[in-house]
């Protein structure tokens, strides 16, 4: 499935009552960057929003393609 239609299904579901998200404001972030940004996959970029939301500096990552999202580091 392409990037687009499963950053839009997300956003639909959070404008769904009934559904709750515990960090609205990550989640939300994390699913802009998954739209906007093709180098990492959705997880990263959960780390990459919630690293942000937490006031982090930088987040730790194995991964070369997350390493292009900012606060990432990539570990050798």
């Amino acid at each position: 499935m392409k990037r687009e239609p499963m950053a839009a299904a997300c956003m639909a579901m959070f404008r769904t009552l009934g559904i709750e998200l515990g960090e609205d404001a990550t989640a939300k972030e994390a699913l802009y960057l998954f739209d906007q940004l093709a180098a990492a996959d959705f997880a990263d970029d959960v780390l990459a929003a919630g690293a942000t939301h937490l006031g982090c500096s930088r987040f730790m990552t194995f991964d070369a393609a997350a390493a292009h999202l900012a606060r990432a580091e990539l570990l050798p």
